[in-house]
This record gives structure tokens, C-alpha cells and sequence, in this order.
């Protein structure tokens, strides 16, 4: 599998640190799910029965990304593909079914407001929310979890967000 986090980097090893941080979750949504990278590192570092990826995976020059994560999905058989955009794919689960949430579509203040704000109801009270790219050069993240939990339980190295909803949130 290409790889855009080279193993030991800030960006590999932040979101492993995130992965290792989690109890054991049953059922977990991906949202931007690229060719499957991140979904490989909570199998590898977390306790993890099944992992809804969602993605478009438009822009994809001759569907190479979206073949990739094919080829992942195929070798793990608790990973389920969902080919939606994320505000459509929301409707597909229940209020309160999912333990955990991990935000890493697009990174524009109006999507993540929107993810959080979609996918929030979708978790357990005791679940836990997260996300990429909580950094100063994408102000529109750290804007919209602001908005929402005032600030996240924890920034990693890579910059992903953690909430764990159990402990409350601004």
C-alpha cells in the first residue's frame, strides 16, 4: 500500500498515539478515507471490530486511490466501503449507534462544522469524536471544534483532535 505517513514521522506516529489512546470500540466511522491508511492504523493500534469508510474519492486521477482502498478493504474483511458523500452517508446510521468517530474528509470550516454537527448524534454518550488536521494553517478546523466543544480533550503530534464525550465538552 502507498503511503502518504512514512512510519515514524509526526504524522504516522500522532495518530497511532491517537489509535493506542482508545478503548475497545465495536463500531467506528471513517469519514475521507483516502486509500485507507488511517483505516489500517486503527486495525493495527487499536481495538477495533469494524470500520465504516466513507468517501467519494473524487479527484482521483484514473481511480487510483479508490483502487487501492479496494485492494486494503479487501484484505480486511471488518472494513466496509461506503462511497457517499459524508453529509449523505450520516443518514444511513442510528442516533447513538456508533462508539467512535474519526473527521478527515474536507478541512474547510463549513464541512467540518457540518460533520461534527451531523455525525455528533450518531455517537454514544460514552463514544468518542475526533479528527485530522487541527492545525494553525487550517484555521476553519480548530474553528469549528471550538464551536462545539470549546477545545478537544487532546491534539496529538499529527494534529488529530480527541473529545471523549463521557467527559463532557464546552
Amino acid at each position: 500500500m502507498k503511503t502518504m505517513r512514512k512510519v515514524g514521522s509526526k504524522s504516522y506516529t500522532g495518530l497511532v498515539e491517537l489509535a493506542k489512546t482508545l478503548p475497545p470500540i465495536n463500531t467506528m466511522v471513517e469519514l475521507g478515507s483516502h486509500i485507507g491508511e488511517s483505516a489500517a492504523i486503527f486495525l493495527n493500534h487499536a481495538r477495533v471490530n469494524r470500520i465504516y469508510c466513507v468517501d467519494v474519492w473524487w479527484g482521483d486521477v484514473g481511480g487510483e486511490f479508490e483502487s487501492e482502498f479496494d485492494v486494503f478493504a479487501a484484505h480486511h474483511p471488518t472494513v466496509v466501503k461506503i462511497k457517499k458523500f459524508t453529509h449523505d452517508a450520516a443518514a444511513d446510521f442510528k442516533d447513538g449507534e456508533l462508539d467512535f468517530v474519526y473527521i478527515d474528509a474536507k478541512h474547510a470550516y463549513e464541512y467540518v462544522k457540518r460533520d461534527i454537527d451531523l455525525w455528533l448524534p450518531k455517537i454514544k454518550p460514552d463514544g468518542i469524536i475526533a479528527g485530522h488536521d487541527y492545525v494553525w494553517w487550517l484555521p476553519g478546523v480548530i474553528q469549528a471544534v471550538a464551536e462545539r466543544f470549546d477545545r478537544p480533550h487532546h491534539v496529538f503530534r499529527d494534529g488529530s483532535w480527541i473529545v471523549n464525550l463521557a467527559e463532557g465538552y464546552g
